[in-house]
């Protein structure tokens, strides 16, 4: 999670920039842009105050101290849609007043204006699922991409294939898929106790990239059922010893992994 902080008219504006448009957009993570916004503003001692004065004549957030970005002020290309996009960080634009420059005097009460807000917020870092992605040897995954059912936005595993995704409270399936892996999926149950549930996969190797192989050799095209009472062409012959001699390496491959999983 991040917030900048930034002046003008107060409000904890969720940062849902996409289109250049006056209608509200709403990402896939809608509801917890919109969690996080509240935790914020709800904290903060006067930014759900209807009257705000100085620059801001009338209150856009209906009391609620949030307002959805590209509903107030439409732009696309911001830091908010990048880190969005492209990582896995949600971020949010604060903005504390019309006074860029305040008075030293008045920082001891901007402070205190803002301490519980800022406090809250980064609580909130602990709500939702994490947890760590590993192969069946338990070596860590790296960018493995975790995704949520009804949420179409995923997250990334770290080098060391830990993860972590801010959600609401609420059940959620949750699947984990890599490259060259079988994708996993699991049910996990957010609380309303701040402290993120565990949730760990575990990925077993997939035959689909040795697949895809085959497929290549054969120029892509179906592997053509062999029928035994007709003699075999020589390209047939030469699929079939490919096979035979997969189906060899990969019992070799089998007793090894067992002869390393008993040694001492």
């Amino acid at each position: 999670m991040y917030i900048r902080l930034l002046a003008a008219a107060m409000a904890a504006a969720r940062g849902e920039d996409e289109e250049e448009a006056s209608e509200a957009q709403e990402t896939p993570d809608h509801a917890i842009f919109r969690w996080l916004a509240i935790s914020f503003a709800s904290t903060h001692l006067t930014m759900t105050e209807p009257y705000r004065g100085g620059c801001q004549a009338q209150d856009y957030t209906g009391g609620m101290g949030i307002i959805n970005g590209a509903k107030w002020k439409p732009r696309s290309g911001t830091i908010n849609d990048f880190s969005y996009l492209h990582t896995n960080c949600l971020e949010l634009s604060i903005y504390l007043g019309c006074d860029k420059f305040p008075h030293e005097s008045e920082l001891p009460r901007e402070w205190e204006n803002n301490k519980e807000a800022l406090l809250t917020f980064m609580e909130q870092v602990h709500r939702g699922i994490k947890g760590v992605v590993t192969d069946e040897q338990g070596i860590p995954i790296a960018n493995a991409t975790i995704s949520v059912s009804g949420i179409n936005h995923g997250v990334k595993t770290a080098s060391g294939g830990d993860y972590w995704r801010i959600l609401n409270p609420g059940e959620y399936r949750v699947t984990a898929h890599a490259e060259g892996y079988t994708p996993s999926s699991k049910t996990c149950n957010v609380d309303y106790d701040i402290g993120a549930t565990q949730c760990n996969f575990i990925l077993a190797r997939s035959n689909w990239k040795r697949i895809r192989e085959i497929m290549a050799m054969n120029g892509n095209r179906p592997i053509p059922h062999i029928d035994p009472s007709r003699p075999m062409t020589p390209q047939q012959r030469r699929m079939q010893r490919r096979r035979l001699q997969y189906r060899l390496r990969m019992r070799e491959q089998m007793r090894l992994r067992r002869l390393n999983a008993t040694a001492p």
